[in-house]
């Protein structure tokens, strides 16, 4: 039986935003010097129980990172915290209204409902700046590996928004699993009917040919 990879996101806060797995790792890599410390990170957010699980990049640039907005800075640490520990079934950014991320998930779920109960996982899990090459192989990251593989046990879709080839090569099995989604325009992380519904370039690389977008959005 294999051993249960503990969550080694339990203990961050605003003067450790780095996960204590990664640090020494992390300063091998140019990257580290691109990762914003001042915020907390993001390696997923969203009910963890969710029947459909999307596979992102990584949090971008942060939009909470200072004092400026107390409120804000309060809510967020908290919905972050919650994330975390697995205490909340709603995507945060939902919830943090007039923010970036709240904007760019409205967007990216105008095909679905309101609030579409989801759980999404990044590739990277600290927000960056532009450019930032994000490593292949991360300690933080089996933790994020093993919620898709139990996931995938589970017969939940698997929707890959973006860094799709990267995806592919770190999660084993994944390509040929029945139930993954590989949007049509990789460019366009939008989760709507023309992006999900295969197309005839994605049936010619082998992904899955029954994924029906009105079946999928009753999942959310």
């Amino acid at each position: 039986m294999t051993e249960l990879i503990e969550n080694p996101w339990l203990n961050i806060s605003w003067e450790n935003s780095i996960a204590k797995i990664d640090e020494e790792y992390l300063t091998k890599f140019s990257c580290f010097k691109k990762i914003q410390k001042n915020t907390l990170p993001e390696p997923y957010t969203g009910d963890v129980n969710s029947n459909v699980y999307c596979l992102n990049l990584n949090p971008g640039s942060a939009c909470v990172c200072d004092d400026s907005e107390p409120r804000l800075k309060k809510d967020f640490e908290e919905y972050t915290q919650k994330t975390l520990r697995h205490e909340i079934k709603d995507n945060m950014w939902f919830l943090l209204n007039g923010t970036a991320g709240q904007n760019w998930w409205q967007q990216m779920t105008k095909g679905l409902c309101k609030n579409p109960r989801m759980f999404v996982i990044e590739y990277f899990p600290y927000h960056t700046v532009k450019g930032t090459y994000f490593p292949r192989k991360l300690p933080s990251y089996e933790y994020s590996n093993q919620l898709i593989r139990q996931a995938m046990t589970k017969d939940k879709y698997i929707v890959i928004m973006r860094h799709r080839k990267e995806w592919l090569q770190r999660i084993s099995g994944l390509e040929k699993y029945k139930r993954l989604v590989c949007l049509n325009n990789p460019q366009n992380p939008c989760l709507t009917k023309k992006n999900i519904e295969p197309s005839e370039k994605n049936l010619e690389r082998g992904f899955p040919a029954n994924i029906n977008f009105a079946k999928l959005q009753k999942q959310f």
